[in-house]
């Protein structure tokens, strides 16, 4: 399963690059260190070091304000606790990532939630089953959605993983929207 989210962390990476380039560039560093272990650990390798460690000084630096020229720190979080969570899962295995899955989709379902109502989030409301099932059937959520479930399959099938296999799902990743 780190394996998942490390796909969904380099996917997302542009959107994390975006809102560190506008602010000045915090913490790249220690993505590359996420990512350079989760993906050893994905490979079959074993992490090097306590990653424990890792994961405090990353939730020192997680994306917590809009830039000054407006550019969001949403999209950066979700990156980033992509990223978090394919090292947590390596430190702690009993950890329990599926509601995790929510940032990894969550520039696309804000997307098309403003496309579709004007608004980044859908809430309660009369109009919540409503919005949450137009939402649903959007060909655009259907794509991420979809590429989440064939990134659990093909992740899930493989005696071994190989960077040629993360490369070619970050490659066929929807998880960053796409204009309109």
């Amino acid at each position: 399963m780190s394996a998942l989210f490390l796909v969904c962390g380099r996917a997302l990476l542009g959107t994390y690059e975006g809102w560190a380039g506008s602010v000045g560039g915090v913490g790249h560093g220690l993505l590359e260190q996420a990512d350079d272990a989760a993906a050893r650990f994905a490979m079959g390798g074993e992490a090097d070091g306590d990653l424990s460690l890792l994961l405090d000084s990353m939730a020192g630096f997680t994306p917590e304000a809009d830039s000054a020229n407006g550019v969001s720190a949403t999209a950066a979080q979700d990156c980033w606790i992509c990223f978090d969570t394919a090292v947590r899962l390596i430190v702690d295995r009993q950890f329990e990532p599926g509601a995790c899955i929510e940032f990894a989709l969550q520039p696309v379902t804000e997307a098309v939630s403003e496309r579709l109502f004007g608004v980044s989030q859908i809430g309660g409301g009369p109009n919540e089953r409503m919005q949450s099932a137009r939402l649903i059937d959007d060909a655009q959520f259907r794509e991420a959605l979809g590429f989440c479930e064939h990134a659990i399959e093909e992740l899930g099938r493989r005696r071994a993983i190989t960077v040629q296999t993360l490369d070619e799902l970050v490659s066929i990743a929807r998880l960053v929207p796409r204009s309109t």
